[in-house]
């Protein structure tokens, strides 16, 4: 699989798995280019080495207070803008993407538990297709910062 990253000052501040062009406008899209597979959002360049960025020294995720019960549009915003694109474009080919979006923009729909099994489940399926890392389902799967 090909990455392509947008690069701010030798830091990968976005990461796709498809072609810019498509999901870009174009001066977003001229901002990519390939990068190696295992490049995430967030590494940096030297040269033409990539590496994770270092370890902050932030408190745990489990320790900053938590919301598990978020709006739908809340739920979204969990992902990144590059993330929520690849889950959309992956809706027209993958029917459990597409009854996945479906049910989070049904307008019955008030609340999403990110601890319910189903929506662990969602994104377990969203990892295991490439569109967020097991990672960043682990951190969406946290709930929202207060």
């Amino acid at each position: 699989m090909t990455r392509f990253a947008r690069i701010i000052e030798a830091v990968a501040v976005d990461v796709v798995t498809q072609d810019p062009t498509a999901l870009f406008h174009p001066e977003i899209a001229a901002q990519f280019e390939p990068v190696p597979d295992n490049v995430e959002r967030g590494w940096h360049r030297t040269g033409t080495v990539w590496a994770a960025p270092a370890t902050a020294a932030t408190p745990a995720a489990a320790t900053i207070p938590r919301k598990t019960v978020v709006t739908p549009p809340e739920f979204l915003l969990l992902f990144t803008a590059s993330e929520r694109i690849a889950i959309r474009t992956a809706r027209a080919s993958d029917p459990v993407v597409a009854d996945w979006l479906a049910i989070l923009e049904d307008p019955r729909l008030s609340e999403v538990d990110v601890s319910r099994p189903a929506t662990l489940d969602g994104l377990a399926y969203l990892a295991s297709k490439g569109l967020i890392t097991q990672a960043r389902a682990a951190e969406i799967a946290l709930g929202a910062p207060l």
